[in-house]
């Protein structure tokens, strides 16, 4: 596990140009050492000895912006890191639920698919932008009428806000996991063209339609066989800047032919519907059903590349992330 050096400098060096990091991490673990034989000549204790070198250092995100010289004076510089690290949370966590949110009601009014889409993009434009404003106005009053030092505006850093780091938390278990879940889906699409649950005349309807099985949903089990062997790829060489990149060209293989197939209206049997007793008022018109269909494959499609984008940085830079059983978040 890695100790509370390591979690400094490395949080640290996230944020300095990739040719100044090796000559950095040898200087400030140099540093770091120093402080910390100073400490326990003092009488500390090593473990309290590095916490109060690191202390001294102070927050490494500020430590960063001063070894790099990059200004941060949006807010200020002795409160920008706090700002920062709020907004970010804020803007991942609010936008994209205001937005589904939004999309969702949408295709329950029956509006038509362009509608919706537009609907979900300017929703999140314009809650980020809100959040952005607010954030940075309190940030703003709050340094203008309170000393950002003070401990009743803001906690004083600590190392216990160092965030855990495991490089390396792809599991066998985790592989078996998303495999599982590619076999359901591929057991799904072959399964409900013969056993599905409907039954018209004495024959079971398939969900989906049946005249696509000449081409595109072979095409789709395809798609999940690559995404079998890209997840074994993944486990058995870690996430990168070209896994990312795989991931979201496989993400696009299949989004956009379903996307296509469902503004085409070619993704679901109008006899399957027929066999519920679904008429097309009772059930919703066509354009609810294409625009949920598209809001989710888009959904899905974004989720799953912001996602290995996200984890090829973290493989890359030594960004944090959430440790099952820490309770770190950043």
């Amino acid at each position: 596990m890695p100790s509370l050096t390591d979690r400094y400098v490395f949080t640290v060096l996230r944020h300095i140009p990739e040719p100044q990091r090796a000559d950095l991490d040898k200087e400030l673990r140099s540093s770091i050492a120093d402080l910390v034989d100073a400490h326990v000549g003092s009488g500390a204790t090593q473990g309290e000895a590095e916490d109060l070198a690191l202390r001294e250092l102070g927050d490494p995100d500020r430590f960063a912006a001063g070894v790099t010289n990059r200004p941060q004076h949006l807010i200020g510089p002795e409160s920008f890191p706090s700002w920062w690290r709020l907004l970010r949370f804020l803007l991942a966590l609010i936008t994209p639920i205001a937005a589904v949110a939004h999309a969702l009601v949408l295709v329950a009014t029956g509006e038509v698919i362009g509608t919706v889409i537009a609907g979900l993009i300017t929703t999140a434009f314009g809650v980020s932008i809100q959040i952005a404003f607010w954030v940075t106005l309190v940030f703003v009053i709050l340094e203008r009428t309170e000393n950002p030092r003070h401990p009743n505006w803001q906690a004083q850093w600590t190392p216990d806000q160092l965030p855990e780091y495991a490089h390396d938390r792809r599991t066998a278990g985790d592989l078996a996991a998303e495999l599982v879940w590619i076999g359901i889906l591929a057991a799904l699409l072959l399964g409900q063209q013969f056993w599905s649950f409907s039954v018209l005349q004495g024959e079971r309807v398939p969900v989906l339609a049946p005249a696509e099985w000449s081409f595109w949903w072979p095409y789709l089990l395809v798609i999940l066989a690559l995404d079998a062997a890209f997840a074994i790829w993944v486990w058995r060489r870690g996430w990168s800047w070209l896994a990312a990149g795989i991931n979201v060209l496989l993400g696009l293989a299949g989004a956009i032919p379903l996307i296509w197939l469902a503004l085409e209206q070619r993704i679901w049997n109008p006899e399957f519907f027929s066999s519920l007793n679904w008429t097309p008022t009772e059930f919703g018109t066509t354009d609810v059903i294409t625009a949920a269909t598209v809001t989710v494959v888009l959904g899905i499609f974004i989720w799953d590349s912001v996602d290995g984008i996200l984890k090829a940085r973290r493989a890359q830079t030594g960004a944090p992330s959430k440790v099952s059983g820490t309770g770190v978040r950043v």
